[in-house]
């Protein structure tokens, strides 16, 4: 790939992500959502935590309208109205629209849920076999966090999805051991496609979430043999709908046996830490906030231990700090949402 064929593929994409972080109308959009789930507690870009350019934002939940809890059930609404958008392939969702008939997306609708109670079902078969270990952020999936970090990801940040994981996940079990999701964007200068790896850890203490956070993610942002994997699946599935002149020409910049197609990739990691945080008190959220915000910066100490435990450098990353009321809440509603 030549330097102004690479140009003018990024500046093609470029003009296509408006498209493809299209979703449904803008009043159910998570970015429209947001205020009412969540009060922002940071949204600091390009914190530098010593040598790594990393982007902190931190939500809290806000109080239900009856006050009786927090917004676990607004929220799960939310994830179960666009859980076809993160399940199915953009390009099976625009051929179903293409039809004009609306039996088609209740189709998608099912399928989506059912691809969701398959994973949890293949997900426990693969810790049977492998024997891993049954700490609660392996045995107590379904929490919806993956889902939540994917919708931050497209309608926060601007970053649309490159491959549908939860379709691949559901097929067979080795899509388990890779990045929770993946992310393309362009480079600031626009002289690189920008590759973001996500991981998303929910636990009750917040130290062993950003602990297995970053432990999980780093081989990744490291380019070490496990990503191999991943870049032969996004040469394989990548998913960015039905153009395909476009998508001929993304996959060659994750062909894994073209050495120089990497020079024109920047990798990048995206983190969710979801965990429990005391300073929750009643439900008055302003307070809760102030509170929460004092925080913010013995997570931050936390990362940057983790980062440098490790030998991440020289790498941006998002990370998105949700501290909950309780964790088991956030999982058993969305799940419960679901109907499973």
């Amino acid at each position: 790939m030549s330097k102004d064929n690479n140009i003018e593929t990024l500046n093609q994409f470029n003009e296509y992500i408006p498209y493809l972080l299209k979703g449904e109308d803008f009043h159910k959009s998570l970015e429209c959502c947001l205020a009412n789930i969540f009060k922002i507690t940071l949204n600091e870009e390009k914190k530098n935590i010593d040598d790594i350019n990393t982007n902190i934002y931190s939500y809290c939940l806000k109080p239900n309208l009856s006050k009786t809890d927090y917004c676990y059930e607004e929220l799960a609404q939310i994830l179960f109205n666009q859980i076809i958008q993160y399940t199915i392939p953009k390009s099976e969702i625009e051929d179903a629209m293409a039809t004009g008939n609306t039996n088609y997306v209740l189709e998608l609708m099912e399928k989506a849920k059912q691809k969701y109670v398959d994973y949890w079902k293949r997900r426990n078969q693969v810790i049977k076999n492998e024997n891993l270990e049954q700490d609660e952020g392996v045995s107590k999936s379904g929490e919806g966090g993956e889902e939540l970090l994917f919708l931050l990801a497209e309608q926060i940040l601007k970053l649309p999805q490159a491959l549908c994981k939860m379709n691949l996940k559901t097929s067979g079990s080795m899509h388990f051991h890779g990045a929770d999701g993946i992310h393309i964007g362009i480079s600031e200068d626009n002289s690189k496609l920008a590759l973001y790896y996500s991981e998303v850890k929910i636990y009750k203490k917040v130290n062993t979430a950003i602990k297995k956070c970053l432990a999980s993610i780093a081989p990744l942002l490291k380019r070490e043999e496990k990503e191999q994997l991943e870049l032969s699946l996004l040469n394989s599935y990548l998913d960015i709908g039905n153009n395909i002149e476009l998508t001929k020409k993304l996959k060659e910049y994750f062909n894994p046996n073209r050495v120089e197609c990497r020079e024109f990739t920047e990798v990048r990691g995206l983190c969710l830490v979801g965990f429990n945080e005391k300073k929750y008190d009643g439900y008055d959220y302003e307070q809760n906030a102030k509170s929460i915000m004092s925080q913010i910066e013995s997570w931050i100490t936390i990362f940057k231990e983790e980062k440098i435990n490790n030998n991440i450098k020289n790498i941006n990353i998002n990370v998105f700090f949700i501290p909950m009321s309780c964790v088991d809440s956030f999982r058993e509603t969305f799940k419960k949402k679901l109907g499973v």
